[in-house]
């Protein structure tokens, strides 16, 4: 039985191929960028509070309920 997800040497790469390829890498690069900036972003802001007893907190939190009423 032949397996047709297995590439061999004569195989034509399409340019299809080419650019999943390169949609799929440009992916992996902006989320290792994303995971890069927060890892910055925590880390100047450990620095700042250096020594406090508490962590920095890396999210922000939900809107109250007098948040979320329009102002008058």
């Amino acid at each position: 039985m032949e397996d047709r997800n297995r590439a061999t040497p004569n195989d034509v790469v399409s340019q299809m191929d080419i650019d999943r390829k390169r949609r799929q890498e440009a992916r992996e690069q902006e989320r290792d960028e994303s995971r890069h900036r927060a890892d910055k972003s925590l880390e100047e802001g450990l620095e700042g509070t250096f020594p406090a007893s508490d962590p920095p907190n890396v999210t922000q939190p939900g809107k109250s309920p007098q948040d979320r009423r329009p102002m008058r």
